[in-house]
């Protein structure tokens, strides 16, 4: 019963939030603004020694709600927004995202509704998703959650949202916690979330009433089809992020939309600005990548409050005490992120350019930092011309409609666009420079934070720069809203322009019906799918623990386990199931084993066999799949007895654990 009363206090508590301060931002600054707080403390208490499990990660959770109620009950909302323009154009959007994401897993075929670990193991472009299990599996399985990798504070509590949601529903449906389910469907369910928030995300700009020209008094609402163009955007490109496993990106969709959203409108709630500020820190916990940006954008407002107090002999303490705890509570975790992207390495000169002795004894002493971060690689979505093109006329249309209302002089009138100035500066560096430095590229990181600004800043200045293709009519509660068949008509640009540059259609193909193949897939008459002995089964009670951890190829007669012949669907099912079952780093041996003979064409079976009798004794005794040529299922045997079958010849004769080359 307490995860059924854990869930209704994360579910209530946001919508009596909401109910209370009748606006939409409001209700999400304050809650991305508690739980980043409360989250951050979870991740820096991590790091120096708390173990925390599932029940006390949620009641940290409950904590960050009860926080989130407080400032329901006692702030107050000084222009509260009309329900019909936060319906309309806010809550219908996320409402029909969400319903379209369930629709969709609804009609899988003959999948079973909690049937999500084939959907992991197929999707063998999102190995990022080994990551996400690692730690719902670690949580569902109600031990501490101790990972080498620590997931970023606030996602950690995001997805224990999702566990309980998971924990709920099985406890529902089958009358017990099935661990299994909880771990797989947490994740999934994380992903729809955040899919589904996304529209929210463009709340200042859609509650915010505003003058188009400065000569024009009258205030005007941005039409919900205006804003359905920005929402569309953002949560087409977080599906489209989902076929990478990119949990983190959706993430920071949100948040740095916000942040967009707070600067370029300015939006009737106090200190919305150094809030949306403070949250974009935290979310840097999520996605490291971000930290310089976030160490910028705090050392910015420290400074400005030094301006304030030295030069107008005032300053916002309220605002000063909400940056001093995100400096706080983000140093650490952005200290060990810094030092790992500008982690140094000795760099040798030729003596000529030094000169003599002298010169060899600078040379060991110069060091270059090897920006890890400029040569990483994955997959990602790009931000292709269409998406770039698209990006830059909202900006300019946006701007043009805004900017030019507001009398103001110096640097003053740029302060819009800071935010989004900054990231995509950033984002251009390291495509540019980076890629200069590294002498290859573009980066990972270089091409997701120009996806990450292109996407929230369309999300913001599209829904603006469409809102003078209205007519003024009275609508919504006395207010001006610019409406007319021509913005229907720009919508309907939109959705066209996405399809053409291909991000619309990869999105719908990452959430098809067919993405979850049938828990026993049929091949043939009497074929099954290869995962099936790791799938989630309709039975209340499955741990974790009795899960296979790895699919290896060994049909019969077979002379040594091997990855191939398909060295991708062993190495890609091999990853998720250990990351399923909560042993990512300690299961290191076994990827490592399979990506070699996948990757060089090569049985290393015997060469790595050391490493892998190496691993923890407890993965040691879980099972492994064993596959035929065919993808078919043979059998199940543990890592084991495995090893100890078939050893090389230095080991045949010594006890197993402490066999050594003669």
């Amino acid at each position: 019963m307490g995860n059924i009363a854990f869930l209704i206090a994360f579910i209530v508590i946001p919508i009596i939030a909401l109910w209370r301060l009748k606006s939409v931002t409001w209700t999400l600054v304050v809650t991305f603004l508690s739980v980043g707080f409360v989250g951050a403390f979870v991740q820096v208490s991590a790091a120096f020694g708390t173990r925390w499990t599932m029940v006390g990660l949620q009641w940290a959770l409950t904590a960050a709600m009860l926080i989130v109620l407080v400032v329901a009950v006692v702030g107050r909302n000084p222009r509260p927004v009309p329900w019909r323009i936060q319906v309309s154009s806010l809550l219908l959007p996320s409402a029909a995202v969400l319903g379209f994401l369930i629709v969709s897993r609804v009609l899988a075929p003959a999948a079973g509704p909690f049937a999500d670990v084939g959907y992991f193991v197929l999707n063998r472009g999102a190995e990022d998703n080994a990551d996400w299990l690692d730690f719902t599996g670690r949580l569902a399985s109600g031990g501490p959650v101790d990972q080498i990798t620590i997931l970023g504070g606030p996602l950690q509590l995001l997805l224990v949202f999702t566990a309980t949601l998971a924990a709920t529903l099985s406890l529902l449906a089958f009358g017990g916690i099935n661990e299994v389910l909880v771990a797989a469907d947490s994740v999934l369910y994380a992903q729809f979330f955040l899919a589904a928030l996304a529209p929210m995300a463009v709340a200042p700009v859609a509650e915010r009433a505003f003058a188009s020209r400065s000569s024009d008094k009258r205030k005007t609402v941005v039409s919900p089809v205006a804003v359905w163009s920005g929402a569309l955007v953002l949560s087409v490109m977080s599906i489209a992020a989902m076929g990478f496993g990119h949990l983190s990106m959706q993430f920071t969709f949100v948040t740095v939309t916000l942040w967009f959203g707070a600067f370029w409108i300015t939006f009737p709630m106090p200190r919305i600005r150094v809030v949306t500020t403070a949250i974009f820190a935290l979310t840097s916990l999520v996605w490291f990548p971000l930290a310089p940006v976030a160490f910028i954008a705090l050392a910015a407002y420290g400074a400005k409050f030094l301006v304030d107090l030295l030069q107008r002999r005032r300053i916002d303490w309220v605002s000063v005490i909400l940056w001093a705890t995100a400096v706080v509570l983000v140093a650490q975790p952005m200290r060990r992120a810094l030092m790992y992207i500008f982690l140094t390495t000795s760099t040798a000169l030729p003596t000529s350019l030094l000169g003599g002795g002298f010169g060899r004894s600078v040379v060991s002493a110069i060091r270059t930092p090897a920006l890890i971060l400029l040569e990483s690689q994955g997959g990602t979505e790009i931000v292709g011309p269409i998406l770039g093109v698209m990006s830059a006329a909202a900006v300019l249309g946006g701007g043009a409609v805004l900017l030019g209302s507001r009398k103001q002089a110096g640097w003053a009138r740029y302060v819009p666009v800071a935010p989004m100035a900054l990231l995509l500066g950033y984002g251009i560096a390291i495509a540019t420079f980076g890629t200069w430095y590294a002498g290859s590229g573009p980066n990972y990181g270089a091409v997701k934070t120009i996806m990450l600004t292109t996407a929230a800043g369309l999300a913001v200045t599209l829904p603006v720069a469409l809102a003078p293709l209205g007519q003024w009519s009275v609508r919504l509660s006395g207010r001006r809203a610019a409406t007319s068949p021509l913005t229907v008509v720009a919508f309907a640009a939109v959705i066209f322009l996405l399809v053409v540059d291909g991000v619309l259609p990869r999105a719908m193909i990452r959430v098809a019906p067919d993405s979850w193949r049938e828990t026993y897939e049929t091949f043939g008459e009497d074929r099954k799918g290869y995962w099936w002995p790791a799938e989630v089964r309709a039975v209340a009670d499955q741990p974790i623990a009795t899960n296979p951890v790895a699919c290896i190829y060994f049909p019969p007669g077979a002379t040594e386990p091997a990855a191939g012949p398909d060295g991708q669907l062993t190495y890609s099912c091999s990853r998720i199931l250990m990351g399923l079952a909560g042993k990512d780093s300690e299961g290191q041996p076994v990827v490592d084993w399979l990506r070699r003979e996948w990757l060089n064409n090569e049985d290393a079976w015997t060469n790595e066999w050391p490493n892998l009798r190496n691993m923890p004794r407890d993965l040691l005794t879980r099972q492994v799949i064993l596959l035929n040529d065919s993808n078919e299922v043979v059998g199940l045997e543990s890592l084991e007895s495995l090893l100890d079958r078939y050893r090389p010849e230095w080991a045949i004769g010594q006890p197993l654990f402490e066999a050594q080359p003669q």
